[in-house]
């Protein structure tokens, strides 16, 4: 026997490489890295922008180190009806081949070489610019807020994430795609190191899914204070031109600014990722931010919840507003028919003046973003709701749950 590990264990620490190794084009990047050393099993799993290593308890008998098919060693996991299950590396036909033992049956498995994985990012001698000092669970919490609006596969790829915003000594996690906008001032959420510094940091949308299966299927007694987020910026260094031919007369000679990329290090006492993220880009998006308003609702969450839940099944795209003392909402369909509903307004604040006081105004809203915004973003049924609007009928329209910090803008569809 080389080492033994509790099944599990071993089964809660795979499923956090369940989106990683996962249809990647490079084979290697299809397995895990399994390290048995000391007292404890290290798994290592990789794509090219996300790193990711687990440490269980094992008993060593003998040190080993191999790489093994993400599919083949979870099914183990998965399978195994004994509570420890057992390791041995021997060599068959010449190739490293390992045996588990899961109880009444022995598998085998041929091994990879180890020595194919990239290269993990080392910050060993870095000083992260900011640090979160958090737990998984107020982390996740935070990203849920606003990344159901962040793109995915959009060309602006600054879209593609979630940014966190240093400035003025606060931290505001914003997304969009475009479309719509969330946003969650959260620096009260936080310990945080180097919240006087501005700073700004894209952290992929593909990253926060692979996140999720990773801190819900490891024991939460494994988290401890020193759950950091560390963010670091990628260092400039000059480079010739390596396409330079002074006898061609092709190119220049002239140095040229080269930029690492920036990482994010989330980690605890037995879990470590490593995050490339997006290359920032400022968003600007206090552009779009309404200095005002001209008409304001405040309405039951848990009754347009339904209400919009109902004229989703009749109207395909999009709903429309009829606002002026009252909160009226039309859904047409030409083969369903129309609905109406009079939503019920328990604060009413009109900016109108003179002529334009008792105007009606007409908007339509995406189903698509109204839907998300009421299920993910305002996810408390009893909580107020307030909607603000202007009469111009192209700007955002607000929505802000009455006493919470995360605010969503979405934008009007032509009727």
């Amino acid at each position: 026997m080389n080492f033994s590990v509790q099944t599990k264990a071993l089964k809660n620490a795979l499923a956090g490489f369940s989106k990683i190794c996962f249809k990647n084009t490079a084979p290697i990047l299809n397995c895990v890295q399994m390290i048995a050393n000391g007292n404890q099993l290290t798994i290592i799993g990789m794509n090219y922008d996300f790193f990711l290593t687990q440490r269980i308890p094992a008993t060593v008998n003998a040190s080993a180190e191999f790489a093994i098919p993400f599919n083949i060693i979870n099914d183990i996991a998965k399978s195994a009806k004994v509570e420890t299950l057992i390791f041995k590396q021997i060599v068959k036909d010449e190739r490293p081949t390992l045996e588990v033992n899961t109880g009444k049956i022995v598998r085998t498995v041929y091994l990879e070489t180890s020595e194919e994985f990239p290269v993990i990012p080392s910050f060993d001698n870095k000083k992260p610019k900011h640090r979160l000092n958090t737990n998984p669970k107020t982390l996740l919490d935070a990203l849920d807020k606003v990344s159901f609006l962040a793109g995915k596969n959009d060309p602006r790829t600054k879209l593609n994430g979630i940014h966190f915003e240093f400035r003025d000594s606060n931290l505001n996690l914003v997304t969009t795609d475009g479309c719509a906008l969330g946003l969650y001032p959260c620096t009260n959420q936080f310990k945080i190191d180097g919240i006087e510094k501005d700073g700004l940091y894209i952290l992929p949308t593909s990253a926060v899914e692979k996140l999720d299966p990773i801190f819900k299927n490891i024991d939460s007694n494994s988290f401890t204070d020193s759950f950091t987020v560390e963010f670091f910026e990628g260092e400039e260094r000059k480079e010739k031109n390596k396409y330079y031919d002074a006898e061609l007369n092709y190119g220049n000679d002239e140095d040229y600014i080269v930029k690492d990329p920036d990482y994010v290090r989330i980690q605890s006492e037995n879990m470590t990722s490593i995050i490339r993220l997006i290359d920032s880009e400022d968003l600007d998006y206090r552009m779009v931010f309404p200095q005002d308003f001209d008409k304001s609702y405040t309405v039951n969450m848990k009754e347009l919840s339904e209400v919009i839940s109902e004229m989703s099944r009749i109207a395909q795209f999009s709903v429309k507003f009829q606002l002026d003392d009252k909160f009226v909402i039309e859904a047409v369909s030409q083969e369903l028919g129309d609905a109406t509903a009079e939503i019920k307004v328990s604060d009413y604040v009109n900016n109108l003046t003179g002529e334009d006081a008792g105007q009606q105004l007409t908007i339509g809203v995406s189903l698509k973003y109204l839907t998300a915004v009421l299920k993910e973003g305002c996810a408390k049924q009893d909580v107020p709701l307030e909607i603000r609007v202007d009469k111009k009928g192209f700007n955002p329209i607000i929505f802000k749950q009455v006493g919470a910090a995360n605010v969503y803008l979405v934008m009007p569809v032509r009727l």
